[in-house]
C-alpha cells in the first residue's frame, strides 16, 4: 500500500503530467535501446504493439536466468525448496531448457494479463472471476482485438521509489537478488501508457548481463503492481 500510496502522490503532483493526467500518452522518439532499463522497457513494448511474440522473448532474461542460475545461493535466499516454483540446478541442458521455458512462461502469463487488462473490461483483481457464462465469455472474446494494441502509446518510464532505490539497503537486496541468476544489476521500473483514453501503470522487473539490460518479469513489487503483470488503472 505504501508504494502504491506514492505513486497517488507522483500522479497528484504532476511528475506524469501528460502521460496518465489529461489525455492520451505522447509516445517519446527515444530509440529504442537495450543499454538502459528504460530502453528494454521500451523495446518489451514496442513488441507488445506489434503483437511480435519474437520481440518479446529477445528482451526476456530467460535465457541468460536459465544458464546461469546458483541453485544454492537460490534455495539459501529462500530458506525453503518449492520444487513446482524453483528453478532446477543449471547442472544439464534438459534443465537448463526447462528452467527457460518457465521463465518465458511466466513472464508471458504476465504478458497475457496485460493484454486482457489493455482492451477488456474483465476484472483481473482476483485469481476467479465469478460468476461467469457464456456469455460473458462471448463479450470477453469480442474485445481482444489485438489490432488495437497498435495505439498504445508509452510515456514516461520510471524508478518507481528513487529514494528508497537509491539506499543501501536495496542495493544489497538486489545484487544479492541479481547475483542468483548470473546478472551484474537488477532494478524496477514503472511505465504510464495509453490506449483509447484510458491510462494505466504497467511494471517491470529487469537484469543487467554486461551492457546490456533484460526484462525478467513485468512487475514492480516497490511499485505496488500485481505480481500478475495486469496494469494499474489510472483516473478508472
Amino acid at each position: 500500500m505504501r508504494a502504491i500510496g506514492r505513486w497517488s502522490m507522483v500522479l497528484a503532483t504532476g511528475l506524469l503530467a501528460g502521460a496518465v493526467i489529461g489525455g492520451p500518452v505522447a509516445a517519446q522518439e527515444a530509440s529504442p535501446s537495450l543499454a538502459t532499463p528504460e530502453g528494454a522497457v521500451r523495446v518489451y513494448l514496442d513488441g507488445l504493439r506489434q503483437r511480435d511474440l519474437d520481440a518479446l522473448t529477445a528482451v526476456s532474461s530467460a535465457e541468460a536466468m536459465a544458464e546461469n542460475v546458483d541453485f544454492e545461493a537460490y534455495i539459501e535466499r529462500l530458506g525453503a525448496w518449492q520444487p513446482f516454483q524453483a528453478p532446477a540446478p543449471a547442472t544439464d541442458p534438459l534443465l537448463i531448457d526447462l528452467n527457460r521455458i518457465q521463465h518465458v512462461q511466466q513472464l508471458l502469463g504476465q504478458t497475457r494479463l496485460l493484454i486482457y487488462g489493455l482492451l477488456t473490461d474483465a476484472r483481473l483483481d482476483g485469481a476467479v472471476v465469478a460468476p461467469a457464462d457464456a456469455a460473458w465469455a462471448t463479450s470477453f472474446t469480442r474485445q481482444l482485438d489485438l489490432e488495437r494494441l497498435a495505439d498504445l502509446q508509452v510515456g514516461p518510464i520510471v524508478p518507481p521509489d528513487p529514494e528508497l532505490m537509491a539506499g543501501e539497503r536495496y542495493r544489497e537486496l538486489t545484487a544479492r537478488q541479481a547475483a542468483i541468476y548470473g546478472a551484474d544489476e537488477l532494478t524496477e521500473r514503472v511505465a504510464a501508457v495509453s490506449l483509447e483514453g484510458r491510462d494505466w501503470l504497467v511494471g517491470f522487473t529487469l537484469l543487467r548481463y554486461g551492457d546490456e539490460w533484460s526484462v525478467s518479469s513485468q512487475t514492480s513489487a516497490i511499485g505496488g503492481l500485481p505480481p500478475t503483470g495486469a496494469p494499474m488503472p489510472v483516473g478508472d
